[in-house]
């Protein structure tokens, strides 16, 4: 088997192994070390891939035990406990007896012919078999198995964003704790993200001017106006609180637990509705459209690098064809 090897300086005694056999797989693996020693695994590496058809792969449910020690060690826990229940409830029942290599193209179709008789779950069904595909390709890097998932997903709608009527979501905020009706408010009426919101330095808010800098996605920097009630309740709230951080939390660091506040005021109002932060952006962008927003202008404010995405936002809503048709009258 004819390899083509390449080894890439990333930094002092750090090193990318870049290996591509003739068989059109690929392994690539960041060593730490002298050149010599990236040679040497270089050959090391190229030994298991000329033994790579000869080994017997382990079964799947052994490789999930493998794959779990990973994902623990550099995942996050919310990531790892979705992973877990998808796996446990359905994908291991099903693939977890047979070996990764026998995972092919018409095995993939029986398995989303059976989830699909529980009901049109295509989007879940996906997420399931991209969980999958992601560890027997992370087995095929180990050297656990001989070959990577490949598998057509199923077809899904876009879904459209869910937006909450501006009155219900001003009653929401309002019914906070001044901390965390400073953060809402400030989200909510801006259109920022809440990570966004969360990580807002002090130097970055310009209260006179009624702009604030952000860093967003990808690190692009935009810069978006606030109005009169944001700009008065993050005034209280840098007031209130000294910090290098708008929203500091018990440790300095970044807020956490933002659901909560959210929980303790639908609870407060006794609505029984699901809400979650992102849902109050975009509530924002619907409303900013519906009052007659350029589209624009939206996206900028929001930050969206391509306007495809706010359009998103301009969907119908029935009440906007009453109020159309009776307007006709």
């Amino acid at each position: 088997m004819n390899t083509d090897m390449a080894i890439k300086k990333i930094d002092d005694n750090k090193f990318k192994i870049d290996i591509h056999p003739s068989d059109g797989t690929r392994v690539r693996k960041v060593f730490n070390g002298s050149y010599s020693d990236a040679e040497e695994l270089h050959r090391i590496l190229e030994a298991k891939l000329k033994r790579r058809k000869t080994i017997k792969t382990i079964k799947t449910y052994d490789l999930w035990i493998r794959y779990k020690d990973f994902l623990i060690s550099h995942r996050s826990k919310r990531y790892f406990d979705e992973v877990n229940r998808c796996f446990e409830k359905d994908v291991m029942p099903f693939f977890g007896n047979l070996q990764p290599d026998y995972i092919n193209s018409e095995l993939i179709y029986s398995y989303q012919k059976k989830r699909l008789e529980r009901g049109p779950h295509n989007r879940m069904i996906n997420l399931e078999l991209r969980y999958l595909s992601a560890m027997v390709n992370w087995g095929f890097r180990e050297m656990l198995c001989n070959k990577m998932v490949e598998y057509e997903g199923l077809p899904q709608g876009k879904r459209l964003p869910k937006a909450i009527d501006a009155s219900i979501c001003k009653a929401i905020i309002n019914a906070m704790e001044p901390f965390w009706r400073a953060f809402y408010t400030l989200m909510y009426f801006s259109g920022m993200r809440c990570n966004e919101v969360r990580h807002l330095k002090r130097a970055d808010v310009d209260l006179l001017q009624g702009f604030i800098v952000i860093i967003g996605k990808g690190d692009k920097q935009r810069n978006i106006a606030i109005g009169l009630t944001a700009k008065k309740r993050l005034s209280q709230q840098m007031i209130e609180f000294n910090h290098d951080l708008v929203f500091p939390g018990k440790t300095g660091k970044p807020v956490v637990d933002v659901r909560k506040p959210i929980i303790r005021a639908l609870k407060k109002l006794k609505l029984n509705i699901h809400l979650t932060p992102h849902m109050l952006r975009h509530s924002f962008g619907s409303e900013a459209l519906r009052r007659g927003g350029s589209i624009r202008a939206v996206q900028e404010q929001m930050g969206h690098s391509s306007i495809t995405t706010t359009q998103i936002y301009t969907h119908v809503q029935p009440k906007d064809l009453t109020e159309l048709v009776r307007g006709m009258e």
